[in-house]
């Protein structure tokens, strides 16, 4: 069974990686936030899942390049921050999950100019995040306080379990990978195209 997220353990962590490591470790996790915004703009009027996907898409190419426009990347991140919609303008549950899709591809296109190991971590953060209130609200939501309980159900929830797991082995690969080239990011791409949202489970 994986450990409870720590976000600190994992900073300390990714400091160790290079830039364009840490960067690749962003994007993956990404790749199981994004198409989470699919079901909020199933159940409201929003649209925006074309613009991250695309954004996302364009941060690969910059990372197999090693080489940062940051031109494009400013005019994406525009775009990408108008997607971030406010909770309270919506009654949909689905409102989080597309917070933290958006908010996740606007810090990635930060980290390509700020490659901090915060900035991954926080991206790392809101995977888990989607993934505990989504367990909240369709398990727990008759509970009026999430308490000791609840919270260890949530950790050994598979979904929970999934994305723990996926974090760690994406962490050891990248750590075991002397170069970022364009045939590594084509396998891990092609990984994360299979895995899908972070909100699927798939038997690891």
């Amino acid at each position: 069974m994986e450990k409870a997220f720590d976000h600190d353990v994992l900073t300390v962590s990714i400091a160790q990686l290079s830039a364009w490591h840490r960067l690749v470790m962003g994007a993956l996790v990404c790749e199981r936030l994004v198409p989470n915004y699919c079901r909020f703009e199933e159940v409201s009027d929003w649209r925006g899942y074309a613009i991250l996907r695309s954004a996302l898409d364009t941060v690969w190419v910059q990372i197999g390049d090693k080489r940062i426009n940051t031109n494009q990347r400013d005019q994406m991140l525009r775009d990408c921050d108008k997607l971030v919609p406010s909770a309270d303008e919506f009654s949909t549950n689905a409102v989080s999950m597309a917070i933290d899709a958006a908010s996740s591809v606007c810090v990635l296109l930060e980290a390509l100019s700020d490659t901090s190991p915060e900035k991954i971590s926080e991206i790392c953060t809101a995977a888990v995040d989607t993934i505990d209130m989504y367990i909240q609200r369709n398990e727990f939501a008759d509970c009026v306080v999430i308490g000791a309980v609840e919270e260890v159900a949530i950790l050994a929830h598979p979904l929970m379990q999934t994305e723990l797991k996926r974090q760690r082995e994406d962490y050891q690969m990248l750590a075991a990978t002397f170069d970022i080239s364009p045939e590594f990011i084509a396998d891990v791409r092609r990984l994360a195209e299979e895995r899908g949202s972070n909100l699927t489970f798939q038997q690891a």
